[in-house]
């Protein structure tokens, strides 16, 4: 909870400086947030429960009494409705040089997660890089990027991509995929609410992508 408020103030005094010195935003329509739900981050359509991130920025704008809504999408969609400019934000988007091009990114995130490969619980697959890892079938979310190490290995640009990661794990239960590419908190979440924690597990030393979820962007005038 300590940490948790730490961030808070941190996130409130960033936000806070940065609305003072670009105060072209007051005033205005409410800011159009979009996001994919992605637990324990974001939970969707769940207003007393919006979810770790969410709730960190609806407390932000509140004290900024800046209006605005979290609408939820397929990631995919979100990613292109702020580099089209339709929406004003996107929720827990990772820093890459592509998005950069066409979001603005705050110093810091609003969270932060590592990157590892959930695979069967009876499965054993033998790792000390990701090179062990070439020749099996990965499991990934349409339009997520991780980091550049994670998005040039081969096995993560063959990945089939589906929309949620509930598909992945019937996939990967089923034998469809050998494992999930995901963030630990979310995959052992999604996992917990499936009622499948005891029949999964992660692939030991394998932890990538160390970095943050960020409030990012669209390049409008003004959003600077």
């Amino acid at each position: 909870m300590r940490q948790l408020k730490t961030l808070l103030d941190r996130t409130i005094l960033a936000v806070l400086i940065t609305f003072w010195l670009t105060s072209g935003l007051y005033g205005q329509e409410p800011l159009q947030i979009v996001t994919d739900p992605w637990p324990p981050y974001s939970f969707g359509e769940n207003e007393d429960n919006p979810g770790m991130d969410a709730e960190i920025i609806l407390a932000v704008f509140k004290q900024l009494n800046i209006p605005l809504t979290f609408t939820f999408y397929p990631w995919k969609r979100c990613l292109s409705m702020v580099e089209k400019q339709i929406a004003d934000a996107i929720l827990d988007a990772s820093l890459t040089p592509e998005r950069k091009a066409f979001l603005h990114f705050p110093d810091e995130p609003v969270s932060e997660d590592i990157t590892v490969f959930f695979i069967k619980k009876d499965r054993n697959i033998p790792y000390t890089s990701l090179k062990d890892l070439e020749l099996l079938t990965a499991g990934a979310i349409l339009g997520y990027s991780y980091c550049d190490e994670i998005d040039q290995a081969l096995f993560v640009k063959n990945a089939e991509r589906v929309s949620s990661l509930k598909q992945n794990f019937r996939k990967l239960l089923a034998g469809r995929i050998d494992l999930i590419v995901e963030a630990v908190a979310v995959g052992y979440y999604t996992a917990k609410q499936m009622g499948i924690s005891d029949q999964i597990k992660i692939i030991p030393n394998a932890y990538y992508c160390r970095g943050g979820n960020y409030l990012a962007f669209s390049r409008k005038p003004g959003h600077e």
